[in-house]
């Protein structure tokens, strides 16, 4: 923290959001954008949640375009998500502090109250299975799509836009 000029409560979220990994963390203390990006990429999946199937399948197209030249950027989004399903989890099971807050906990909590357990840990599993095939070489329109297409969707009309 004093090393790098850092405020307690700044390093404190950067310490939850580098999972341990201390080069990261110190990467995200010198460019402060890479936390910013991480919950764009929280909050896209959010968004895409409570979207329609257009919706899923321009973003999976979005991705599978990205993927060709810049396959760790698709990782990176992949892996986000994978930290929100697991934030989503373990609100549901009552372990808020846990919790690594890509995005703001209300979200997070919201999300936990509107989706039951078993479809965030199919999409959990999901998430983990798509960036499995897309590492083996899997199509990646088609690995992108079937996954946006495979997300829970919130209830109509309890989502925010």
């Amino acid at each position: 923290v004093s090393t790098h000029g850092v405020a307690p409560d700044r390093a404190e979220v950067i310490a939850q959001a580098s999972q341990g990994r201390p080069g990261w963390a110190i990467l995200a203390t010198d460019k402060p954008e890479l936390l910013d990006e991480r919950h764009d990429r929280a909050r896209d999946l959010l968004q895409l949640l409570g979207g329609d199937r257009l919706a899923r399948i321009r973003y999976a197209d979005d991705l599978a375009e990205e993927w060709s030249g810049h396959a760790d950027d698709v990782r990176e989004v992949l892996e986000t998500w994978t930290e929100v399903w697991r934030d989503v989890l373990l609100v549901q099971q009552g372990l808020r502090e846990r919790a690594e807050h890509a995005v703001g906990l209300s979200e997070i909590a919201t999300t936990a109250g509107q989706l039951d357990a078993r479809s965030v840990r199919t999409a959990l599993k999901d998430t983990l299975d798509v960036v499995n095939s897309l590492d083996r070489n899997a199509h990646p329109r088609l690995a992108l799509e079937n996954y946006a297409l495979r997300l829970p969707a919130l209830p109509a009309g309890r989502h925010d836009r």
